[in-house]
C-alpha cells in the first residue's frame, strides 16, 4: 500500500485530493479471469491508500458467477487496501462507454484513474498518473507508456510476459523503476489526442464538464480519441508520463475478451471510425488510423523515438527488462 501522506516532491499535490480507480470487467472466457486474478488484483495493493476509492464493474460478463466468486476471495484484502471498495454489476452488457459513464458519474474522487481489468500497475504508477493533475490545471489527462496499444505510448522496449511468475511480473517493477531513474518526471505532450483509454487519468470535473464518453461509440474504440478530442479543444493538455509503465495484457496480450470475437469488433472498430470521422472530419480520421497501425505493427511514431532523445544515446534496449 502506498503511503499518501509521506510521498516525496509531488506529494502535497496528491495529499490534498481524493482519487479513484474504476475498472469495468467483461470476463468471456478463462482466460481474461487469469489475467484479473493474476495481474491487476495483484497490483494493487502497493497502490491503494485511505484517499483511494476502487470501483469495479461487472458488464453483464459471460462468466458472471466465475467474477462474482474471484470477487469475494479478493474482497477483504481489496477492503482493507482502499479507504473504499466497491462491487457493481450492470444487469446487461452496457459496452465500454456506458459503463465507464456509469462508474465514473458514481466515483466521489476529484481524481479518476480508469483502467482495464488487464493491468498492472507497478508500485506507485497511480500516485505519478494522479500528480501532474493536480500540479499544473492546463494538463486534462495523464497516460502511461505500454506495451500493447494502437498508439503513441506503445513501447517496444519490453518483453511480453511468459508467465504470471513472481519474477516475470518482478521485471514490470524492473522495467518501470530504470524508467523513473532515467526519465523520472517527464511528461511528453501527446500529438493526435493520440492516448487509449485503457489507462487515464482525468479530473472529475473536466469528465462532467464534457458530457463523459459518448455513448454512441459501441463496443470499445475511438470513443477515447473522441473524449481526448474534446478535452483538448477547451485548451487542455494530454500528455504521457515517460517514467510510469502500466503493462496491459498477461502473456497472451491485452483486451482478450474483446478479441473473442472478431468479427464483431471488426464492425464496430468501422462503425465507431466513421462516427469519429463525422463529428471530427474525415482527414483528422484518416490520419490517426495511419498512425495506429504503423506505431502498433511497424513501431514508427511512437513514444520510444522520444524516450531515445531523452536518453541521450543511453538507449532502451529490447534486451533489457
Amino acid at each position: 500500500m502506498i503511503d499518501w501522506t509521506n510521498q516525496q516532491s509531488e506529494s502535497h499535490y496528491v495529499r490534498m485530493e481524493s482519487v479513484s480507480l474504476v475498472t469495468s470487467m467483461y470476463n468471456a472466457g478463462p482466460e481474461a479471469l487469469a489475467v484479473v486474478e493474476n495481474l491487476f488484483f495483484p497490483s494493487l495493493f502497493r497502490n491503494g491508500g485511505p484517499h483511494v476509492q476502487l470501483l469495479l464493474l461487472d458488464d453483464g460478463s459471460p462468466l458472471r458467477a466465475e467474477t462474482r466468486q474471484m470477487i469475494q476471495r479478493w474482497q477483504e484484502r481489496l477492503q482493507n487496501a482502499f479507504g473504499e471498495f466497491r462491487y457493481l454489476e450492470n444487469d446487461n452488457n452496457l459496452g465500454f462507454s456506458a459503463s465507464y459513464n456509469r462508474l465514473m458519474q458514481s466515483a466521489d474522487g476529484r481524481v479518476i484513474v480508469m483502467a482495464n481489468d488487464d493491468v498492472y500497475f507497478p508500485a506507485g504508477a497511480i500516485p505519478r498518473l494522479v500528480s501532474p493533475l493536480m500540479a499544473d490545471l492546463a494538463i486534462g489527462t495523464v497516460a502511461p507508456l505500454t506495451d500493447y496499444a494502437f498508439s503513441f505510448q506503445n513501447t517496444r522496449l519490453f518483453r511480453q510476459l511468459a508467465d504470471y511468475s513472481a519474477a516475470e511480473l518482478g521485471r514490470i517493477e524492473q522495467f518501470d523503476k530504470l524508467l523513473q531513474e532515467r526519465v523520472g518526471g517527464t511528461l511528453i505532450a501527446v500529438p493526435f489526442y493520440d492516448v487509449i483509454g485503457f489507462c487515464q487519468a482525468f479530473r472529475k470535473a473536466d469528465l462532467e464538464r464534457l458530457g463523459y464518453f459518448d455513448p454512441a461509440f459501441e463496443y470499445g474504440t475511438y470513443e477515447d480519441r473522441d473524449l481526448n478530442k474534446r478535452l483538448a479543444d477547451t485548451g487542455a493538455g494530454i500528455v504521457v508520463r515517460a517514467d510510469t509503465f502500466v503493462k496491459h495484457g498477461g502473456p497472451k496480450g491485452g483486451s482478450l475478451s474483446i478479441r473473442r470475437h472478431d468479427q464483431v469488433q471488426t464492425h464496430h472498430v468501422t462503425r465507431n471510425r466513421s462516427l469519429f470521422s463525422e463529428k471530427h472530419g474525415s482527414d483528422l480520421a484518416e490520419a490517426m488510423e495511419h498512425r495506429n497501425r504503423s506505431q502498433y505493427w511497424e513501431g514508427r511514431h511512437t513514444i520510444d523515438d522520444l524516450l531515445r532523445q531523452k536518453l541521450g544515446g543511453l538507449a532502451i534496449l529490447p534486451s533489457l527488462p
